[in-house]
């Protein structure tokens, strides 16, 4: 169905897909919510020793980024303010080192979802 409301014939995954669709693209109510959301989870990263001053006096040695980050993407399923993987060396592909990156928004590349295979081009 080319309808985007969610219906009760709709499997759970459509139902969840296009509920995150309309709430993605319904900018009255994005606008209206202005910065509530980041806000509210604030309290999460309260220590996070960025925002915060004398970081080192406050927590010392008992701080632990590692800590965090697993607490985030435990309750958040997703890595936020870093992203750690394990992959291949760029400079010898036959060793796999600890890769530290800025985190991205969980979306594929453009080209995901362009279409250039044969049959869209009919």
């Amino acid at each position: 169905s080319s309808d985007l409301t969610p219906s009760s014939q709709d499997t759970s995954a459509v139902q969840k897909a296009k509920s995150l669709y309309n709430s993605c693209i319904n900018e009255t109510i994005i606008n209206s919510k202005g910065g509530q959301p980041l806000i509210r989870i604030l309290p999460d990263i309260h220590d996070w020793p960025v925002a915060t001053e004398n970081w080192d006096a406050e927590y010392g040695a008992t701080w632990r980024a590692e800590k965090l980050i697993a607490q985030f993407k435990s309750k958040y399923g997703k890595q936020i303010i870093i992203n750690v993987f394990v992959g291949t060396d760029d400079k010898d592909s036959n060793v796999h080192i600890i890769h530290f990156d800025q985190p991205g928004l969980g979306l594929p590349s453009r080209d995901y979802y362009e279409c250039s295979d044969a049959r869209s081009e009919e």
